[in-house]
C-alpha cells in the first residue's frame, strides 16, 4: 500500500506469551505451565505474525509489548526471533517502545543483558508486594528479596526505563503496610508504577477460596482509603497519575503502548487470547 494511504495514528503490537512456571491464585488471563510447548508455540506464533503482516501493511507501529503469562520464561533467543519477524513483516517506527513483562523469579543478569540486545528498551516487573505474607497469599513464585534483587539487576543491565506492578486491597492490608510497599518500590527508582486494586474473578483459585470463606477481600471503604493514599503519596514523590492505575515519573515515561487502548489507536495482538483493534473493529484469538 502506498505511503500516503497508511493509517496516520501509530499502532501497537501485543504478543501474548501464555507460559508461567506456576499460575497465580488471582490470575484470570490465559496461561499454562506446560513449558515443553514453548518451541511449537514459537513456531506457530511466527507463522501468525507472517500472515498478519500482509493484512496490516497500512499501519506504522511504534510499540511492541510482550505480555502474558510470563514472557520472561522465554529464552532471549526466542524473543529475538519474534522481534525479527515483526520487523520483517510490519512497518516499524524508527525507535519503537519495546516492553517485556517479567517475573522477578525468572531473571538473571545474563538473561537481562541478552534481552537488552534483542532491542527491548522497557521492562515491567511484576513485584506485586514487598511483603512475603502477601506474596504467598497471591501465589507468587518470588519473595521480597528476589523482587529487590531483580530490580537491581534490571538497572545494572541498563534498563533505565523500568516499571513495577503492585496489587493492593489484600486481606488485613492497612494503609501503612501499603505505603511501606510503595516506599520500598520508589527507592529502587522505577520510572513507572501500575497499582491495581485486587479483584477476584470467577473461576480463579482465589474465587474458590473466597467462596469457602478462606479469603476475604478488603471492603469498599478500605479500598477507597488505599486508592486515595496511593494517589497522594505518589504525587508527593514525583509520580504523575495519567490513567486510573498508572503513574509515571515524567510524561515520556508513560506506557506508550498501554495508552493505545484508551485513545482508540490501532493495535494487533498475537498469541492465544490476544485482542486486536483495527479500523474501529475489535477481534480476538
Amino acid at each position: 500500500m502506498p505511503e500516503n494511504e497508511r493509517v496516520n495514528t501509530p499502532g501497537g503490537i501485543y504478543i501474548h506469551i501464555p507460559f508461567c512456571i506456576k499460575k497465580c491464585l488471582y490470575c484470570d488471563f490465559f496461561s499454562i505451565s506446560r513449558l515443553n510447548l514453548i518451541k511449537p508455540f514459537i513456531k506457530s506464533l511466527l507463522k501468525e505474525i507472517e500472515i498478519s503482516g500482509f493484512i496490516h501493511r497500512q499501519i506504522v507501529f511504534d510499540t511492541i509489548y510482550f505480555g502474558g503469562g510470563t514472557p520472561s520464561v522465554l529464552a532471549p533467543s526466542f524473543i529475538y526471533d519474534i522481534i525479527c519477524a515483526i520487523y520483517k513483516y510490519f512497518h516499524l517506527d524508527s525507535d519503537p517502545e519495546i516492553t517485556i513483562e517479567a517475573n522477578p523469579g525468572t531473571l538473571t543478569h545474563e538473561k537481562l543483558l541478552n534481552y537488552k540486545k534483542t532491542g527491548i528498551n522497557r521492562i515491567n516487573l511484576g513485584i506485586q508486594s514487598f511483603n512475603d505474607n502477601f506474596l504467598k497469599a497471591l501465589g507468587r513464585i518470588h519473595d521480597s528479596k528476589e523482587a529487590k534483587e531483580a530490580a537491581c539487576l534490571c538497572l545494572k543491565a541498563g534498563f533505565e526505563n523500568m516499571g513495577f506492578d503492585f496489587i493492593y486491597g489484600l486481606p488485613g492490608q492497612s494503609v501503612k503496610a501499603w505505603l511501606y510497599d510503595l516506599n520500598k518500590g520508589i527507592n529502587l527508582s522505577p520510572r513507572h508504577l501500575s497499582c491495581y486494586m485486587l479483584t477476584i474473578e470467577p473461576g480463579t483459585p482465589l474465587f474458590r477460596l473466597r467462596e469457602k470463606g478462606n479469603f476475604i477481600l478488603a471492603s469498599d471503604e478500605i479500598m477507597a482509603s488505599l486508592f486515595n493514599a496511593t494517589t497522594d503519596y505518589l504525587e508527593k514523590n514525583g509520580y504523575e497519575q495519567y490513567e486510573i492505575s498508572n503513574f509515571a515519573s515524567s510524561k515520556d515515561k508513560r506506557s506508550k503502548h498501554n495508552q493505545k487502548y484508551w485513545n482508540f489507536s490501532p493495535y494487533v495482538g498475537f498469541g492465544p487470547s490476544a485482542h486486536s483493534f483495527v479500523n474501529n473493529e475489535r477481534s480476538w484469538n
